[in-house]
């Protein structure tokens, strides 16, 4: 394109003017936004190239967009660190994770601290390009986790990029990310994983092939004891509830009656903001009442009998010194456990227990409705997606299409 034909397409572009020296020459585009309402009036200046039109016209949209959605526009020297940006975020009365209800209050922190580590803690957010995410990516693909040096998994890969995506979202709509407003965090492309088989993957057991990993689980946690023995027996109350993990590690006692055999689960404490009852047996309400004890009210019911290893757990106030059950200390002691007892799949985590739940309450004629309510997925569609995958599900059907009165009329070649 010749500068003509640039300067003719500026003077087309409306929002966008060119200014001239004493000579006559053209020496820079100005940008202008000027919005009635909300009141807004503001202008900046670009080199006349081609670059020059497109930040000035970038600049122009996104100044438009940000304006009338609300968004702040802050005139900044520079935009936030990676220090500053994981601390505010943390700090954020909505998205922070100091403020989640899920297991993203033990580790979320953790996660994003991975990537100030990795880029610099002084390091500006507005500095990382799309290759700084892909060579952090590949980071994370090298990390291991575990005395026995386990890879991470695509799923967990992803909560790392979550992390980092959800401080550079917050800083750009604060107005935080850069000094010019119309510069964007780059994209974060999550990696590929199995979204149908791995998120449903339960204990498998089989009487004819003898398979029963359940009880195969349970037995190396017998067998190592002291805290095995209460992590099989909160992967055994999953399995009877079919209540997510952090669900089970936030109950506290006034939710649970004894009595009843039922457990109330407050909608700010779930995942979906949902409120439900789940009623259990005989065997769920002992193991309950060994985490209970005589506790009562406000207190939680998940409390370790054994005492705490690490000094902060011992000073911690609702646990009386005693072992502190977490989201991470869980998968811990769970990898260890299903490695001693021969699992290998990787698949096979402590959520596998609610998955659990939910395949032999469908197995056993629960219609998939009634199991939405129990177990408190937001959308039919995510427990139907149970039913769909599963070959005990779907058998006896798939074997209906061969009563068809073409299939019997026929006897093929």
């Amino acid at each position: 394109m010749t500068k003509q034909e640039l300067i003719t397409m500026i003077k087309q572009t409306p929002g966008l003017t060119l200014r001239k020296n004493k000579a006559g020459e053209y020496t820079s585009i100005k940008a202008e936004v000027r919005i009635k309402e909300p009141k807004f009036s503001d202008s900046k200046t670009y080199p006349v190239s081609m670059k020059g039109y497109s930040d000035a016209s970038a600049w122009k949209i996104n100044t438009t967009e940000r304006v009338k959605s609300g968004k702040p526009i802050i005139k900044v020297s520079k935009g936030w660190t990676f220090k500053e940006a994981i601390d505010a975020t943390d700090k954020d009365p909505d998205v922070g994770w100091s403020n989640s209800t899920s297991n993203w209050n033990e580790i979320g922190y953790q996660k994003a601290l991975t990537a100030v580590d990795f880029f610099g803690k002084d390091k500006l957010l507005e500095d990382v390009d799309l290759q700084g995410i892909k060579d952090y990516k590949v980071h994370l693909k090298s990390l291991e986790k575990g005395r026995d040096g386990v890879g991470l998994k695509e799923t967990t890969i992803n909560k790392y990029l979550d992390a980092l995506g959800k401080m550079l979202r917050l800083s750009f709509d604060v107005g935080r990310y850069s000094p010019d407003p119309a510069k964007r965090p780059p994209k974060i492309v999550k990696l590929d994983h199995d979204t149908s088989e791995s998120n449903h993957r339960g204990f498998m057991f089989d009487l004819e092939q003898g398979i029963n990993e359940e009880q195969d689980f349970y037995n190396v946690c017998k067998a190592q004891g002291s805290k095995f023995l209460e992590m099989g027996k909160l992967v055994r109350i999953g399995v009877l509830t079919g209540m997510r993990l952090q669900e089970i590690l936030d109950l506290e006692c006034y939710q649970v009656n004894l009595s009843r055999r039922t457990i109330t689960l407050i909608g700010k404490k779930t995942k979906t903001k949902m409120r439900r009852s789940i009623a259990f047996n005989e065997e769920c309400k002992q193991l309950l009442k060994y985490f209970m004890g005589n506790r009562i009210g406000k207190q939680l019911v998940v409390v370790s009998k054994h005492p705490a290893f690490l000094e902060r757990d011992k000073k911690a106030k609702r646990t009386n010194g005693m072992h502190i059950w977490n989201a991470h200390k869980i998968d811990r002691y769970f990898a260890r456990a299903k490695k001693a007892a021969g699992i290998t799949d990787r698949e096979l985590t402590f959520h596998s227990s609610r998955n659990t739940y939910i395949l032999r309450g469908l197995e056993s004629g629960i219609k998939p409705h009634i199991m939405q309510n129990i177990v408190g997925h937001r959308n039919i569609e995510t427990t139907m997606s149970y039913v769909t995958t599963q070959v005990r599900l779907v058998s006896d059907d798939n074997l209906k299409s061969y009563e068809h009165d073409a299939n019997t009329a026929n006897a093929g070649i």
